[in-house]
C-alpha cells in the first residue's frame, strides 16, 4: 500500500487531498479508513524515510529546499500548540489538586520533549 501512495502522489503534479488519496486507496481495494491512511503516510515519513509534506492543500511529495521548509513551518504550527495545552492540562490538574508546583516543575524542561529539540534547531 505505501507504494501505492507514493506512485499516485509522485503521478500527481500536485497536492492530493486526504479524501482523494484515500479514495483512490478504497478504488484500488485497500479497506482503510482515514485515520489508518494517515498511519501509515506518517509511519512512511518518520520510518521509510519519504519526503511527503502535509498540509491544508493535501499530500505532496518534497521535491526542494522550500517545499521541505513550507512543510517543516506547517507540521510545527500544528504541534506547538498541542504541546502548549498539554503543558497546561498538567498545571491545570496540579492547580486543581491544591499541590504547590516549584519553580523547576512549573517551568520543567524535558529534552525528551520534541518541542525542545524543535526549539534548538530554531535557535540555530
Amino acid at each position: 500500500m505505501k507504494i501505492a501512495i507514493f506512485d499516485y502522489l509522485k503521478r500527481n503534479n500536485r497536492p492530493i487531498k486526504r479524501a482523494e488519496l484515500l479514495n483512490y486507496l478504497q478504488s484500488m481495494n485497500y479497506n482503510i479508513t482515514d485515520r489508518e491512511m494517515r498511519a501509515i503516510i506518517e509511519d512512511m515519513c518518520i520510518t521509510d524515510g519519504y519526503s511527503i509534506a502535509s498540509s491544508e492543500r493535501g499530500y505532496s511529495i518534497i521535491h526542494t529546499e522550500e517545499e521541505l521548509l513550507r512543510a517543516m513551518k506547517y507540521l510545527k504550527a500544528k504541534a506547538f500548540p498541542l504541546f502548549k495545552r498539554a503543558d497546561s492540562l498538567q498545571k491545570s490538574f496540579h492547580k486543581d489538586k491544591n499541590k504547590q508546583l516549584s519553580f523547576e516543575e512549573f517551568f520543567q524542561i524535558d529534552k525528551n520533549n520534541p518541542c525542545y529539540e524543535l526549539n534548538q534547531l530554531e535557535k540555530d
